[in-house]
């Protein structure tokens, strides 16, 4: 945790992606992703989930609060190209 929190201080990102395979560690995940954008120096940092585990429980973006999920990793940058842009329209 303090090593991911440390790299969103100290490098731009404009998302960060986590794989989820099971429930074991989902409080921990919640308390990443509200550190990440509450330390990121991208205040409009995106969330990308994505893994069996989020597949089989779509509701987990949501209530891990990230921004979306990708259902595989051949569609994943692209999704995130296509947050990127969404991202930017909001400012």
């Amino acid at each position: 945790h303090q090593e991911l929190t440390s790299l969103v201080q100290n490098h731009w990102f404009d998302v960060v992606g986590f794989s989820v395979s099971s429930d074991r560690r989902l409080d921990e995940l919640k308390k990443d992703i509200r550190d990440i954008r509450r330390d990121s120096r991208n205040r409009q940092v995106g969330i990308i989930l994505g893994g069996p585990m989020v597949i089989a429980q779509p509701d987990l973006v949501a209530s891990m609060g990230a921004d979306m999920m990708s259902a595989d990793a051949t569609t994943a940058p692209q999704q995130a190209r296509g947050l990127i842009e969404h991202m930017k329209s909001q400012k």
